[in-house]
């Protein structure tokens, strides 16, 4: 039984960690937005738009 719960386990991180992956890619391609969709800043968008979520995802929610 002790592996079915490592697996579950296992699914359980996979799915938050594509969560976390699909909300960065969303903030980042709202940060390429702002900038007027210019070319250039991918990388850029992408750090700022990982730092942004792991700040969402870090602070507890206010009640």
């Amino acid at each position: 039984m002790a592996p079915r719960r490592q697996s579950l386990s296992h699914k359980a991180r996979h799915a938050q960690h594509a969560k976390v992956r699909a909300e960065i890619a969303k903030t980042a391609y709202q940060l390429y937005e702002r900038r007027g969709r210019t070319p250039g800043g991918e990388l850029q968008d992408w750090l700022k738009a990982e730092r942004i979520v792991q700040e969402r995802w870090s602070t507890p929610p206010e009640d």
